[in-house]
């Protein structure tokens, strides 16, 4: 069920020298040092001859007797492949193995009964100490009952929960006592995206959007009417497009939405997946970015720079995100007793995709 992200050595915390000290006097980090002692992980000779000799100055030593392993911190995410939920785990495998703990991580495929099972098995695991669930999600008001019945437990049991990129249209539904939830400002970043294109004279802007229910997508489209509504421009449920957060989605609705409304003059994707389809789709039937058509995407992954044309997002600290999750699940991070409620800003990033209308 589990698949092990990483799992550094656990450090003493008595006052003899620990696998930090080692690490520090040799120059390299605690992971590399647990791995220069481990003779079964590769690590280069040069580099295991100083984690050596700094063992021997400091008179590093295990006491296998008293030695008792960490509690760890379970990450439980959707998918893997996707570039966003990767950069999340990095930053949180970055940060436990700072602390020198363990890092585990499951990944749900999406399905809500395989995730609550998930947590579930987490709550009830006397070597899991917090958790972090990642990634946006499919809220119903089935989901929300049980979550918040297994949320409970975490509470009762004094594990913290963190909830790390899930939408915050998520509160009216899951306000649940003790935990913290850690997202970027979606509805912020849509808005800003949106706003950059009424404010260079756009005034027909489609939106092409992920699943309704969807948290992230439901918070990006929100901003998207935000945005409307703060430059006076009337909301038209016919330049809105649903659909499946990929790039086909992308490619499909671009394609039905420029047949339809020949006055669409700029689209904002509500993800770079998107975006990706959007370009494509554009480039197929003749209707050059940004000459005829704008485009914005969020998220700024890290080839929306090598799009034709170059791809102007809104770009989001997953990394930094993933990190401070885990330093408040290891209780690193102060927050507001009996839970939270925190956002992490987004900013524009201005490449290509984005001209004045009227070029065409």
């Amino acid at each position: 069920m589990f698949q092990f992200c990483y799992n550094p050595e656990g450090g003493s915390v008595d006052k003899r020298p620990n696998l930090r000290a080692v690490a520090a006097r040799a120059g390299v980090s605690v992971a590399t040092a647990s791995r220069a002692l481990n003779t079964g992980r590769p690590v280069a000779s040069a580099t295991r001859e100083r984690v050596l000799a700094a063992v021997k100055e400091l008179g590093y030593a295990v006491d296998a007797r008293s030695w008792r392993p960490r509690p760890m911190v379970g990450v439980i995410v959707p998918v893997m492949r996707h570039q966003v939920i990767a950069e999340i785990v990095a930053g949180v495998e970055e940060a436990t193995s700072d602390a020198g703990r363990y890092c585990v991580c499951a990944v749900s495929h999406a399905d809500p009964d395989r995730e609550l099972a998930q947590l579930a098995a987490f709550v009830n695991d006397d070597r899991i100490g917090s958790v972090i669930l990642a990634g946006g999600f499919q809220l119903t008001a089935d989901y929300a009952r049980r979550f918040m019945r297994i949320t409970r437990e975490f509470r009762d049991r004094g594990k913290p929960l963190v909830l790390s990129g899930r939408a915050t249209t998520m509160e009216r539904d899951l306000d649940v006592p003790g935990v913290v939830v850690l997202d970027y400002d979606n509805v912020g970043g849509a808005s800003a995206a949106v706003g950059l294109l009424a404010s260079r004279g756009h005034r027909t802007i489609a939106l092409v959007r992920g699943p309704t229910g969807n948290t992230t997508s439901d918070a990006r489209s929100a901003g998207y009417r935000e945005a409307l509504d703060h430059f006076g421009l009337p909301f038209d449920g016919g330049l809105v497009r649903t659909g499946d957060r990929e790039a086909s989605h992308g490619h499909a609705a671009t394609i039905s939405l420029l047949a339809e409304r020949a006055d669409v003059t700029a689209i904002f994707a509500e993800s770079d997946e998107l975006a990706m389809g959007v370009l494509q789709a554009a480039h197929s039937i003749g209707r050059p970015v940004p000459d005829t058509l704008s485009v914005v995407g969020f998220d700024d992954q890290h080839n929306a720079g090598y799009l034709v044309p170059a791809l102007t997002t809104v770009h989001m600290p997953f990394a930094e995100l993933g990190r401070r999750a885990a330093r408040i699940a290891l209780g690193e991070e102060a927050v507001r007793p009996g839970g939270a409620r925190l956002l992490i800003g987004t900013h524009l990033i201005m490449r290509s995709s984005v001209a004045s209308p009227g070029r065409r």
